[in-house]
């Protein structure tokens, strides 16, 4: 209260004055407790007030102010975290996008991003006040970009909760059937108003339909029957999207369905009747036509209605008996603009009869029973939708359209259709016998038929039965009737007791007549199953089997018999026994089979021997006459013998077969030791291992059990170990069941588990074949190693989450692509308990975008190549080798001995090394000296080796074939010739025409001598006379070059003389460097000032400076030059004049000009080893060349001035010396005594001296 007395101006704290007595009082709009807010911006927005805020942890916050004073917020997003937002909040020029700034950036911040959304629902769910619905345009944007945003229902604005997206709220009908054409009327709310010569369309799916808005909703016509969307099979009805659209601008959409009466009764073909009429669709049954359809008469006989009728006939029945047709008169838009199929002359739609009829079926005009209840409209939103037009024609029968006024008595529903109900009488029938089957109808007396226009029809595997059938009527219910099939013998193919056949009853016209659910006969066959007297007697006493004697005995119905009925069975037969071995100790289950083994347990229970040993019986394996499984008793000692089956009254059963009781003896294994990990291959050795039952039989290691993986063998058996805890030695046991045999004296050692602890190479070509050195410990424990490769495509992770995406069925798998996981393995080979080898197995040809897993499977164990080596296993593709000779592959290649051989080839070092490849020229061995991606160099043997193959071979197939093995990959590149020696050979007949050749030539040469000799002598005259000429120009020669030589010497003399008193001159080494690095600059650039203003000259030498460090980065100053390099306006004279200039500027740090110049040269080799290696150094294009050169004079200077500068620069003057002697050409430089063949002047000239 005292700051007003103290500050009455308040300028000591702001500009203007703040105290007052009256303190200021308001209520915040938005609190965040969670964060201190720093920054506020405010925007207005078609009279709404948006305010942005924000917040000291680096977050945005958006918020509506509405009228009342409340804040809303509806949006926030982190700008940077924990960094507060400044205060400075700044709108660009089009207040479109907000710039928010933090400690340590900017962010430009859209303000609103309504076109994001593409439809109503996801607009108005955003709620921003600068976003809402354009209804006519179809987008989410601000109100100013909406065309027609002042007509009300144009716009829906997203931040008020109360505005719905436009929705279908009812249809009317909301389903038809496909044969007819309707009127549909869709309730819409809110439906925005059209201007003139503008309309809505429907869309059913393709088919575009034209509509009138119609009070609350608008009016469009079905497609015509040729037009509406097709069924899939097995349905009977589509449900289709009847959108709204303005042009082409979605407004709204619902659910629409067509359906179809005939596929109705098609889906269930036992009753097409029944299914038809409770039909949810309200389809209707016409007898005597066998129709399902949508109509509500039939063109002749009787009709029977869908039981939907039933329903809707009690509502009805208070209607009068003559009805008048009632219709509200709605308006509806002028009529420019209507569409063909309404009228435009009214704007009333009393007489829309007069449109309406040519959209309805035949009889289908009423609104309430025709297009509503027969029609199929059952599902309609809104049958009584005000809106709407209902429609009645006076002038038309009403007879069949209202259920008041239809008798339906008898003919609605389910319950009305003909139908077969059942089965008069058992439904067993034997096979082979001829039976009459009766059948209970109902409402037959529908078809009006004669009695015998029927026939009955048997399904018997998959196939149709066709039987003649009379009717005859129940005197007591007339609606009730007997069908009878006429006898017949029937009978059937499949190996089973039982057989189920469907029948059923149909027409003449093979229309079938409605059947109760599972209508069937059973027919049965006594023989199946019953193979034997025992089985037959204990059939099931309502079939009335017997076992029927004679020569061939067998079980038939017992009507069927024509022999004696057999009443006591013959004795058991024993068919097999299984095992035919087992433990002297007993409990050996062995399973006899055979038939009249008995009828019951009891016959058998005490009565089956084993070798003369009682075996005990298993009551609950036993079955009748079949199968016998009992345990057999202690012999004590090895023995044999037949297995003994005795039943009362029918004898006994003698096996052929013979039972062993054996004694198994366990005498060795091997390998005595394997890994804890399990999975070594154990063999043990024995005799007479296999006994008794397979099954029961069980190898322990130990406690551990050993699986047996083969099969199993007298004196052998296999099995895999078991994972063990420990490192200890345990027993080997054979278990027989309850019994057991131990190999006493050896134990099995469970030793430490092999580990690997590194692995190389780490690449391969796709062939495969390069050998993989696994390095660890305890691997020579290992049985069985193999190397797996696993190739899988890659995860294609898909990106831009919350987006809507298109799905795509999948396709088949291209060609050349990977779609699913691939596996290879090869064995490896145990080097030693250190070491093993594996060679990578060959995969398929897979583009780069695969994922590649190396393992190493030892035993149990496996191991990632991955966690073994610095970088992954990959695949490299295959090499690619040129043959030798490349013009013509069928000649052989011609070599000189003591060269080298060179291969062109492509992608050669990418996944081997020198070492790998191994090249051969026949027998001999071509060491492989280089190999590069493009090249490989290899060194033959001295000479020529003899073929890999030493048959017979004529003319070329006798040298030897050049040959490159890479891993998997074998070249051959064509067969050597060396040049020291002919390798050919030649047949007889060669030989004889060879001789007669040579005789001919001998001849010829004779004669050609003879000829000789006579010439030879006046040429040796004329020879005589050239020699002598030649020696006088010799002399005379010799004499001149002596006296030339005087001459020079003296003149030489008196030049070393003239040199004694002034010395060589000698430059002073910078004039030296000068010369060399700048060739051709009167005066040198580094002796130039710095020609730069005062006022700029400390900015300047600090660049240079900056400039001096970063030449000291060897990285960069690389990175430089080859940036430089690959300009194509950098001309060689530049490169040679940058080069001097870092020459300058590095010549105070040599090692680090060396270490540079290494770098650069090495980059030049490997460039020219690519193209052509001559022509490197030849020629100073690059900025490496002239900096080698540079280099070279640097070192050179002491060299040159203290050792061979004086006898150059002797050698120099002599030469010009020589050179002046002659004439020289002033203008072009040629003289006439020049050694320089360029500078040489040919012609004898007349001159004279300047």
């Amino acid at each position: 209260m005292d700051t007003l007395d103290a500050y009455p101006c308040g300028s000591d704290h702001t500009p203007s004055p703040m105290a007052s007595r009256v303190p200021l009082e308001a209520a915040p709009i938005l609190e965040k407790p969670d964060a201190r807010l720093t920054a506020v911006a405010v925007s207005i927005e078609d009279g709404h007030t948006v305010i942005f805020l924000g917040d000291s942890k680096g977050r945005l916050h958006k918020a509506y102010l509405g009228s009342m004073g409340h804040a809303d917020l509806y949006a926030s997003l982190v700008i940077q975290p924990n960094s507060a937002v400044s205060g400075d909040l700044l709108f660009d020029q089009s207040k479109k996008h907000l710039y928010v700034m933090t400690q340590s950036m900017v962010t430009k911040i859209p303000i609103f991003e309504c076109s994001q959304y593409t439809d109503c629902e996801s607009c108005l769910a955003l709620r921003d006040p600068y976003c809402g619905w354009c209804v006519l345009q179809g987008r989410c944007s601000r109100r100013s970009e909406c065309t027609r945003f002042r007509v009300s229902e144009q716009w829906l604005w997203g931040f008020n909760s109360t505005q719905q997206c436009l929705s279908v709220q009812s249809l009317s009908p909301a389903n038809i059937s496909r044969e007819e054409q309707r009127t549909i009327f869709l309730t819409l709310s809110d439906l925005p108003p059209l201007r003139d010569r503008e309309s809505y369309s429907c869309f059913f799916e393709e088919y575009e339909s034209p509509a009138v808005v119609v009070g609350s909703g608008i009016m469009c016509p079905s497609p015509d029957p040729s037009q509406t969307p097709s069924l899939k099979a097995g349905t009977d009805h589509i449900t289709i999207q009847l959108v709204v659209r303005f042009h082409d601008v979605f407004i709204a959409s619902t659910s629409f369905s067509f359906y179809d009466c005939a596929a109705v009764a098609s889906l269930r073909k036992s009753a097409p009747c029944q299914v038809c009429v409770s039909s949810h669709w309200g389809c209707n049954w016409c007898v005597h036509q066998h129709l399902c359809t949508h109509k509500t008469s039939c063109e002749e006989g009787t009709i029977i209605y869908n039981e939907r009728i039933a329903s809707a006939s009690t509502s009805s029945a208070d209607l009068p008996g003559d009805l008048e047709t009632e219709l509200p008169t709605t308006e509806v838009p002028p009529s420019t603009g209507l569409p063909d199929w309404l009228p435009g002359d009214g704007l009333e739609l009393r007489n829309s009869e007069e449109w309406m009829d040519p959209l309805s079926s035949e009889n289908d005009t009423s609104s309430f029973s025709a297009s509503m209840l027969l029609s199929g409209d059952g599902d309609s939103l809104e049958s009584d939708t005000t809106d709407f037009p209902r429609i009645l024609n006076p002038g038309l029968d009403y007879q069949y359209d209202a259920p008041g006024f239809l008798d339906l008595s008898e003919s609605w529903g389910p319950e009305a259709c003909p139908c077969v109900r059942g089965i008069q009488g058992s439904s067993l029938m034997p096979v082979n016998v001829q039976r009459k089957i009766t059948l209970i109808g109902r409402n037959f007396h529908l078809y009006q038929d004669q009695l015998w226009d029927y026939e009955c029809a048997l399904v018997l595997e998959g196939k149709t039965l066709v039987v003649d059938a009379y009717i005859e009527q129940d005197e007591t219910n007339p609606s009730l009737c007997y069908i009878t099939c006429e006898l017949h013998q029937y009978s059937y193919s499949a190996p089973q007791l039982e057989f189920s056949a469907a029948v059923f009853v149909q027409r003449k016209r093979r229309l079938r007549v409605d059947s109760i659910e599972d209508l069937h006969v059973t027919l049965y066959n006594c023989s199946v199953g019953h193979s034997d007297c025992s089985r037959c007697q204990t059939a099931d006493a309502k079939y009335s089997c017997v076992w029927c004697g004679g020569e061939r005995p067998s079980c038939l119905f017992r009507d069927s018999c024509k022999e004696k009925v057999a009443d006591v069975c013959p004795a058991p037969l024993i068919h097999s026994i299984s095992p035919s071995t087992g433990l002297v100790e007993g409990g050996t289950r062995i399973t006899i089979m055979g038939s009249n083994l008995g009828q019951k347990h009891e016959d058998i229970a005490d009565t089956v021997t084993v070798a003369g040993i009682p075996c005990e019986v298993d009551p609950e394996a036993y079955e009748i006459s079949s199968s016998i499984v009992c345990t057999t008793g202690k012999s004590g000692t090895e023995r044999s013998g037949h297995v003994v089956v005795e039943v009362p009254g029918g004898g006994q059963g003698v096996s052929a077969h013979v039972f062993t009781y054996q004694n198994p003896e366990l005498k060795s294994f091997s390998p005595s030791r394997g890994p804890k990990a399990g999975g070594t291959c154990l063999t043990l050795t024995g005799s007479k291992l296999l006994t008794g039952n397979p099954s029961e039989i069980s190898i322990l290691i130990g406690h551990l059990p050993c699986y047996i993986r083969s099969e199993m063998q007298e004196d052998k058996l296999q099995c895999q170990t078991s994972h063990s805890n420990i490192s200890m030695e345990l027993p080997i046991t054979i278990k027989y069941g309850a019994h057991e045999r131990r190999l006493e004296g050896s134990l099995f050692r469970y030793t430490l588990d092999p580990n690997v602890t590194f692995a190389e190479p780490s690449k391969s070509f796709q062939s495969g074949g390069r050998q993989v050195r696994v390095h660890g410990h305890n691997l020579d424990v290992v049985q069985w190693p193999k190397i797996r490769v696993t190739v899988s495509p890659l995860d294609r992770r898909r990106r831009g989450l919350g987006r809507r995406r298109r799905i795509i069925p999948e396709t088949e798998c291209p060609e050349n692509a990977l779609c699913s996981v691939q596996q290879f393995e090869e064995p490896c080979e145990v080097n030693s308990s250190n070491l093993i080898l594996c060679k990578t197995p060959a995969i398929k040809s897979h583009p780069p975008s695969i994922q590649v897993k190396l393992e190493f499977v030892l035993d149990n164990l496996s191991f990632d190549f991955n966690s073994l080596h610095p970088s992954r296993f990959s695949y490299e593709v295959d090499p690619i080798l040129k043959p030798l000779n490349a013009d013509d592959h069928t000649k052989p290649y011609r070599h000189k001995p003591g060269s080298v051989i060179s291969v062109e080839g492509e992608n050669l070092d990418l996944a081997i090394s020198k070492d790998e490849v191994e090249a051969r020229i026949g027998v001999g061995v071509c060491g492989v000296k280089t190999l590069t991606k493009h090249h490989l160099y290899c060194e033959p043997p001295s000479e020529q080796p003899a073929p890999l193959h030493r048959a017979k071979r004529e003319g070329t197939d006798s040298l030897p074939e050049f040959t490159v093995q890479m891993g998997n990959k074998n070249f051959r590149l064509g067969r050597v010739q060396y040049d020291t020696e002919s390798q050919l050979t030649f047949p007889l007949e060669a030989q004889i025409g060879l001789g007669v050749g040579a005789s001919f030539v001998a001849l010829i040469v004779l004669i050609i001598v003879y000829i000789y000799r006579k010439k030879s002598k006046q040429a040796l005259r004329d020879y005589k006379k050239v020699q002598i000429q030649l020696e006088n120009l010799e002399t005379s020669v010799r004499d001149r070059c002596k006296k030339e030589f005087t001459d020079l010497m003296t003149e030489m003399m008196d030049l070393t003389s003239d040199l004694v008193g002034t010395g060589i001159p000698f430059l002073d080494y910078k004039s030296y460097a000068e010369r060399i690095f700048f060739p051709g600059h009167r005066e040198s650039p580094i002796q130039r000032g710095l020609d730069v203003p005062e006022c700029r000259r400390q900015t300047v030498e600090q660049g240079l400076v900056q400039l001096s460090n970063l030449l000291n980065s060897k990285l960069f100053l690389t990175k430089f030059i080859h940036t430089l390099e690959i300009q194509r306006t950098f001309s060689p004279r530049d490169r040679a004049y940058v080069a001097s200039l870092l020459t300058v500027s590095l010549h105070g740090k040599l090692e680090y000009f060396t270490d540079i110049l290494k770098t650069l040269l090495n980059d030049l080799v490997e460039q020219y080893v690519a193209k052509n290696p001559k022509l490197m150094l030849r020629r100073t294009e690059t900025v490496v060349e002239k900096l080698l050169t540079n280099w070279m004079s640097i070192c050179l200077y002491a060299f040159v001035r203290d050792s061979v500068g004086e006898p150059l620069y002797m050698l120099f003057r002599g030469i010009k010396h020589q050179v002046d002697k002659g004439p020289v050409d002033w203008v072009t430089g040629k003289a006439k005594y020049t050694l320089n063949d360029n500078r040489l002047l040919r012609e004898d000239l007349e001159y004279r001296t300047l």
